[in-house]
């Protein structure tokens, strides 16, 4: 199944905020190869996102101690 995506932003480092239009949960799309379709051709990209370190907060939560 294809994802439809809306660009919203272009940031200065040249990273595109994007918002889901239509297609599978937003949550799978980390990791997938997309090709953005663009005046001068198509464009080949990957979706990320931030590290969980770097997310709201600022501090990664310590994992469970093993018993």
């Amino acid at each position: 199944m294809k994802s439809v995506f809306m660009v919203r932003k272009i940031e200065p480092s040249g990273f595109l905020r994007f918002e889901r239009v239509g297609g599978p949960a937003q949550i799978t799309m980390p990791g997938s190869i997309v090709t953005l379709a663009g005046r001068s051709g198509d464009i080949m990209g990957c979706i990320g996102i931030k590290a969980y370190h770097f997310a709201k907060g600022g501090r990664a939560h310590p994992a469970s101690r093993a018993r």
